[in-house]
């Protein structure tokens, strides 16, 4: 069982050791507090945004260009949106909670500074391609670009 099912209780909602759950807090003014759906919200993100990233990839590769500058922009503002809701809806409140221990709290603040990084990179890749719009001249490096970006998804 990995640190998130652990830390999170297992498919039926009961946690693995119920004195270290990360289940709801009280709420208090200012506290981030438990959303049951989130992990799946967060899933089905991640599944969209994959998608969106195939029918990038694919598009390119079909050398239908004129269709990328939109597609590149849908794709920067729902991973940044993404990355906002999972920095503060997830790792904040994981990071926060008083079950955390240091070593979780540590490996949570690395995944957290990996998203970011990805998010910085999709971001500054959609901005180069958006002020130089991918061309027949310029595909193979859009391509070889965009490959290097889906290896950091």
């Amino acid at each position: 069982m990995g640190i998130f099912s652990k830390l999170m209780g297992d498919a039926s909602g009961q946690s693995m050791n119920s004195s270290r759950s990360i289940k709801p807090l009280q709420a208090e003014r200012g506290v981030i507090v438990y959303d049951a759906g989130l992990v799946d919200k967060l899933k089905d993100e991640h599944e969209q945004l994959l998608q969106a990233f195939v029918a990038i990839r694919r598009t390119g590769t079909e050398g239908h260009f004129a269709r990328l500058p939109g597609m590149l922009e849908q794709f920067r503002l729902a991973l940044l949106n993404h990355i906002a809701l999972e920095n503060v809806k997830f790792y904040v409140y994981l990071q926060n909670h008083p079950a955390m221990d240091e070593a979780a709290a540590s490996f949570i603040a690395e995944v957290r500074k990996e998203m970011n990084g990805i998010a910085r990179t999709v971001a500054k890749f959609v901005d180069t391609h958006l002020g130089n719009a991918p061309s027949y001249l310029t595909a193979d490096l859009f391509l070889s670009e965009l490959d290097r970006i889906g290896d950091v998804l």
